[in-house]
């Protein structure tokens, strides 16, 4: 073989080279593209349903959530050009394994319920799971805890009354139970360590373990479940809750909040898929104003017992964050009490 036939072929070998880089780098600037258009169409949509999250956070369980669902894929087929594509909508959809809206003391799961209808044929339709709590029992109560320092507390074993009954704590004031004293002798001091109610720094560490561990579990069951709904579809993706900080999911449930997922969407033309989740919460007005003194209680406007004023909080929840405390005076209930 001649030399002018080496470089025949290596002048054949580069240029096909040139043109296989060529066609990576376009397909890379187009998935690139392709992305930043759907991220632009996600944001969005994550912000419309956040503002009609806001609007309705007094009703969160009955208009709330749906409006923010609504908002959310209506905002979304917007961006994405297919408002007027039933299929394209649908086929959209199931791209979106699960929606999250937090309440105070749980959350609820919008996931694809399967189902047999009157002819025996397997459906599927979105609908939203019964409230979950965030609940834990310590051998001695069950407690159902809310995102601030409150919590409902279960005596399943009859320590304070001759028959089960619901009460309301709180974590700053636990060792100020009117019950208190019935407690003591109904748990052993040996054991006082390992009762939420008798631990105040266990009380807290533990809702904080508890709020995120079960939303993390619950997200990951839901979204794991949708895998069998992508499948009769004919997707070959696996929908998976991404692994992140545990601190994600206690900003969540800090405020209602508005938890979405968009995994495996095809960017077309290409064998990429686009993925993202967002946790936005609420923008919570509050009409009133609390302030906190240097005795770290926090009081409502027009209390005569307000000491030296240090800063205001807008809602309960802030005031606990700054370690504050309920006074006594304008907020007479805050102990444990007895509830039907």
């Amino acid at each position: 073989m001649k030399l002018y036939h080496f470089t025949i072929i290596f002048a054949v070998f580069l240029l096909a080279m040139i043109v296989i880089v060529e066609m990576r780098i376009s397909e890379q600037s187009y998935i690139a593209a392709d992305s930043a258009e759907t991220e632009h169409a996600f944001d969005d949509a994550v912000d419309s349903a956040v503002q009609e999250l806001s609007a309705n956070v007094g009703s969160i369980e009955t208009v709330g959530r749906d409006a923010a669902v609504n908002a959310f894929l209506t905002s979304l087929y917007a961006s994405l050009g297919i408002v007027d594509s039933p299929k394209a909508k649908r086929d959209l959809e199931l791209y979106v394994p699960i929606i999250a809206v937090t309440a105070d003391d749980g959350f609820y799961v919008w996931y694809s319920a399967e189902y047999t209808d009157v002819d025996g044929f397997k459906s599927v339709s979105r609908t939203w799971s019964p409230k979950i709590p965030y609940s834990y029992d310590d051998g001695y109560f069950i407690y159902g805890f809310s995102t601030g320092t409150r919590a409902m507390v279960y005596d399943y074993h009859c320590y304070f009354d001759t028959s089960p009954a619901y009460y309301s704590a709180d974590a700053g004031s636990i060792t100020d139970f009117e019950f208190f004293d019935e407690l003591i002798h109904a748990i052993p001091a040996a054991e006082w360590t390992s009762c939420l109610l008798t631990n105040e720094n266990l009380f807290t560490s533990v809702r904080s373990s508890v709020v995120a561990q079960t939303l993390e579990d619950n997200l990951n069951y839901y979204c794991n479940a949708h895998n069998r709904v992508g499948e009769n579809a004919g997707i070959t993706y696996r929908f998976h809750i991404p692994e992140v900080d545990g601190s994600v999911y206690l900003r969540a449930a800090s405020s209602p909040s508005f938890l979405a997922f968009m995994q495996g969407y095809p960017i077309k033309g290409t064998s990429a898929t686009y993925n993202r989740y967002a946790v936005s919460n609420a923008q919570v007005v509050s009409n009133e104003i609390y302030t906190i003194d240097d005795q770290l209680l926090y009081h409502r406007a027009g209390c005569s017992h307000i000491g030296t004023e240090v800063s205001s909080a807008y809602s309960k929840e802030d005031c606990a964050e700054q370690g504050a405390f309920a006074c006594p005076y304008c907020f007479p209930n805050t102990g444990a009490k007895k509830t039907w």
